[in-house]
């Protein structure tokens, strides 16, 4: 048999679990939009990396270009 107390504590328990379901439910949640985000933050990344990255290469071309220009007006 079953003691009063063995019941509350028992009760106590199975409240706390249903709270800790709900508890990481929440938290799987939050770290699957955390999830989304970051992928959306690394997608946006790559895509600056890549204009950055044809700018610096158009800048390069036009300064070697003006570079070549004023050399040629010394000579």
């Amino acid at each position: 048999m079953s003691t009063g107390t063995e019941v509350e504590r028992l009760t106590r328990i199975e409240t706390l679990l249903e709270r800790m379901g709900k508890d990481v439910s929440e938290i799987r949640i939050d770290q699957i939009k955390d999830k989304e985000d970051l992928a959306a933050l690394k997608n946006r990344g790559a895509g600056i990396l890549i204009g950055v990255s044809m700018i610096a290469a158009f800048l390069g071309a036009k300064v070697g270009a003006i570079a070549t220009g004023i050399a040629s007006l010394f000579k």
